[in-house]
């Protein structure tokens, strides 16, 4: 009798054993797939911020040219007639006029926008973060596309209809105005489409960190278990 319950007692130690170097090979495979996705973040997030580098060089290179190119046709306009200059001080006091009242009009905070829109945006506005210096837009626009993509039923609202129905929305909203865009080379619905592929892709990198997270810790509570087994 006794025999049998040693036999008995070294089966179920063999088995916890086995389990054991189970959940061992788990947690390691785990943590090296889990290492191998930070490094893949890391090296992502340095290659924007080179192409960010990169396109504020871009800018800055060519910031002067179109003002070079108005002095030139400027130098052309005050060879006509008195009449024609004034015509062209009168367009251009004009023009400057709209773009002061267009850039006023943009909402910087939540206070610029309805109420309604404000309620909506509220809590994600709160626990965005915002860097000035990187961003084209405002907060409260960045805001309104996070916002918009959470309403989304594809997972990556990223073809040009659904970048012009943001475009759309964004109207509607009074988070801009019809053919306004940011300080930017190019369309306004090209700088949208990127920046919505942005943001869903740092989601997707986000929701998998975060499964491999409790996958990890999942298995170290099954390997403090395994260790916390005591036998008679």
């Amino acid at each position: 009798m006794t025999s049998e319950k040693s036999s008995t007692m070294d089966d179920v130690l063999i088995e916890m054993e086995a389990i054991r170097e189970f959940v061992v090979e788990s947690l390691a495979e785990f943590r090296s797939e889990l290492s191998a996705m930070n490094l893949k973040i890391q090296s992502a997030d340095k290659k924007t911020d080179e192409l960010d580098n990169s396109y504020k060089d871009f800018c800055e290179k060519y910031s002067g040219l179109e003002e070079r190119i108005e002095n030139i046709f400027q130098s052309s306009r005050n060879s006509s007639t008195d009449s024609g200059k004034r015509k062209y001080i009168s367009d251009d006091e004009e023009e400057e006029e709209d773009e002061e009242e267009d850039e006023t009009s943009i909402p910087s905070t939540l206070d610029d926008i309805s109420p309604q829109v404000k309620e909506n945006l509220k809590e994600i506005y709160n626990n965005l973060s915002y860097m000035k210096d990187k961003e084209k837009v405002t907060k409260v626009q960045l805001t309104f596309i996070h916002y918009w993509l959470l309403q989304k039923d594809s997972h990556c609202p990223t073809k040009a209809d659904d970048i012009k129905e943001l475009i759309s929305d964004g109207i509607k909203a009074g988070l801009w105005k019809q053919g306004w865009k940011p300080d930017i080379r190019g369309e306004f619905q090209i700088y949208l489409q990127d920046k919505v592929k942005n943001i869903v892709k740092k989601a997707k990198i986000a929701k998998e960190k975060a499964r491999l997270k409790k996958d990890l810790e999942s298995c170290e509570d099954l390997l403090e278990s395994c260790h916390s087994v005591h036998f008679d």
